[in-house]
Order: structure tokens, then C-alpha cells, then sequence
């Protein structure tokens, strides 16, 4: 591996330390596109499909040395994703999870993964389990928000997109869901 990979690896791995939260913006309801805001940490400028193939050859070492790796195994997952392995993704951030079950930033980003895999019940029970212990989280009052505008429940996204704007009004969660409520339909359907 040359020092410029190595660099470009280390890069992206403290990159991920300070990561915002992910979560996806309802994209649906404004675009058309199911469930994904586009969020990822980026790597570094210049990199090929070749250095993210390395950076994952990389870090499958890195997770042979030490197996439960929050970190690395954040990455591993969003180079999953990317690569569309929804549901390698899905295996990664369960394994934070199983490490740290109150990682709420790891059950954010499952229960993202599993809306696009179409497992809506788990995207949902996986959001709403950040909620039992932080009842007012923005990104997860905002996710459940969008997974239920998403399906077709205004009366649900409405609620939880409501509970948001009142718990953290200057949040940009908030502000994103001031601007969905304004696109959803007048008329409530149920989803069962």
C-alpha cells in the first residue's frame, strides 16, 4: 500500500469520529427519491472506485484485529451501502449495536438501512427504540417523520414531525420538517 492510500485511509477513519449523526430527509415526499438524503461522510477528495475498494480490503484487516471496531464498522457500512449491500450494511451497524446498544447514531443509520431494504416495521422499531430513551432526538422524531410520510401516513408523519418543531424548534431537523408538514396531503390515510 503507498503512503498516499495510507493517508487517504487514515483521513477518512478520523473523519468518522467526529460524524454527524445520518439520517435520511423524507427525500421522497420532496423528490421522489425513497429514503435517502445523499448523507455520508465523504473520503477525501481525489479518490477513485479503486481507493474505496482499498480503503475496504483495508478495513476488513483492521476488523480481523479488532472485531467490534465502532468505527471501522460504521465505515464498513456506509461503504456497503454505497456500493448498494443494504443488507451487509444492515449486519455492520447491528454489530455496533450488539457492542453498544445505546449507540443511537448506529440505530439512526439502521433504521435508514432498513427503510431502503423495505423493512418498514424494522426501520421503525429501531428508530423508535432511540426515542425510549430520548424522547425528544430530533434526527429520529424527524426519521419516523419520513418513514411514515413515506408510506402514505400523513396523520402518523404529521405527529412525529409536530412533536420535533415543538421539543427542538431551532434544530435543522426542525426546520426540514416544517418544510415536509407543508408537502403532506390534507387527506389522512392509514397504513395497517
Amino acid at each position: 500500500m503507498t503512503g498516499k492510500k495510507l493517508i487517504t485511509i487514515l483521513g477518512v477513519l478520523s473523519a468518522i469520529i467526529a460524524a454527524p449523526a445520518l439520517f435520511y430527509a423524507g427525500r421522497k415526499l420532496a423528490s421522489g427519491s425513497p429514503g435517502s438524503s445523499g448523507a455520508t461522510i465523504a473520503a477525501p477528495s481525489g479518490t477513485t472506485p479503486d481507493d474505496t475498494v482499498h480503503e475496504a480490503m483495508y478495513l476488513a484487516e483492521a476488523l480481523k484485529k479488532k472485531p467490534d471496531h465502532t468505527p471501522v464498522l460504521l465505515r464498513m457500512a456506509q461503504l456497503s451501502e454505497k456500493s448498494g449491500k443494504p443488507t451487509e450494511a444492515a449486519d455492520h451497524l447491528r454489530e455496533i449495536i450488539r457492542n453498544e446498544p445505546d449507540n443511537t447514531d448506529a440505530r439512526l443509520e439502521l433504521g435508514k438501512v432498513l427503510f431502503q431494504t423495505g423493512d418498514v416495521a424494522g426501520a421503525i422499531g429501531e428508530t423508535e427504540a432511540i426515542l425510549k430513551h430520548h424522547p425528544d432526538h430530533a434526527d429520529a422524531l424527524y426519521n419516523l417523520g419520513a418513514i411514515y410520510g413515506n408510506v402514505g401516513n400523513a396523520q402518523r408523519a404529521r405527529e412525529y414531525w409536530s412533536r420535533l418543531i415543538a421539543a427542538k424548534p431551532e434544530s435543522e431537523s426542525a426546520r426540514r420538517a416544517q418544510g415536509m408538514l407543508a408537502q403532506l396531503p390534507s387527506v389522512v390515510t392509514s397504513v395497517k
